[in-house]
């Protein structure tokens, strides 16, 4: 296994602890800012959110960039 396989495996399985962990934390409900209005949500839980949908696409964009070069082989 690469080097950056095995370091970017470690930081999702310590985001995953840390979120396990601290799940209380997470779903507290706190006042998050919208910009022009504010709204009553867990913060916690919509960076945990945007956290996994940043991963989704990397990877999403990992596979394009992979089946891209493939086909031009």
């Amino acid at each position: 296994m690469q080097l950056r396989s095995v370091v970017l495996l470690l930081t999702v399985l310590a985001i995953a602890a840390l979120a396990a962990l601290n799940w209380s934390a997470l779903a507290e409900p706190s006042a998050v800012s919208l910009g022009l209005t504010t709204i009553e949500a867990p913060l916690g839980l919509i960076m945990l959110a945007l956290t996994a949908l940043l991963g989704v696409f990397f990877v999403a964009y990992v596979l394009s960039l992979q089946g891209s070069v493939l086909m031009e082989t």
